[in-house]
């Protein structure tokens, strides 16, 4: 089993499993909550001026609060390379709730990839499944923050899952 903070990769006999879970609090949910939080209880009550205005006020930050919140609930993605059925079952839950199962022919995969970082706007390099009719899927949770994830480690990430399932690795197809 290899992991790092977020991933772990798991062979078993006919199956390659890939979890990903979000460690650690998104600094960004709690900053923005507690902003919310902060706006609707008393900037938004001394700077309104009428009733109306205030409830509407009143239920943006509510709605705002809610999606802080949302923000920081614990995620995790769950994908599974079948290589007997030669499918891949790929699962994210919020809190334990599952709200998008997908599923896979491998002859429908054009191969994994790395999304490479950015420290512009703060993100770490993710592997990826690249699917041949849509976007990319994300292999690991989407961090608001960086982990401290390097390249180095999400592209060993990705030749081991290529050499477990067979699967083109799309960066050195890319390279050839």
């Amino acid at each position: 089993m290899t992991t790092n903070e977020v991933m772990t990769i798991e062979r078993t006999d006919g199956t390659l499993i890939v979890r990903s879970m979000r460690r650690g609090i998104n600094w960004i949910g709690a900053v923005f909550s507690a902003f919310s939080l902060f706006w609707t209880l008393f900037w938004n009550r001394h700077d309104s001026q009428s009733e109306g205005i205030y409830w509407l006020g009143l239920g943006g930050g509510i709605i705002f609060i809610l999606i802080g919140i949302f923000l920081l609930l614990p995620r995790r993605i769950l994908t599974v390379f079948d290589l007997r059925s030669q499918r891949v079952r790929r699962s994210m839950t919020v809190f334990g709730y599952v709200y998008r199962d997908q599923t896979f022919q491998f002859s429908e995969i054009a191969g994994v990839d790395i999304v490479e970082g950015s420290q512009i706007d703060n993100r770490d390099a993710m592997p990826v499944l690249i699917v041949k009719a849509g976007p990319p899927l994300p292999l690991n949770t989407v961090r608001t923050y960086r982990a401290g994830i390097g390249e180095i480690e999400s592209v060993a990430q990705v030749e081991k899952i290529c050499a477990a399932t067979g699967l083109k690795n799309v960066r050195e197809h890319n390279k050839a």
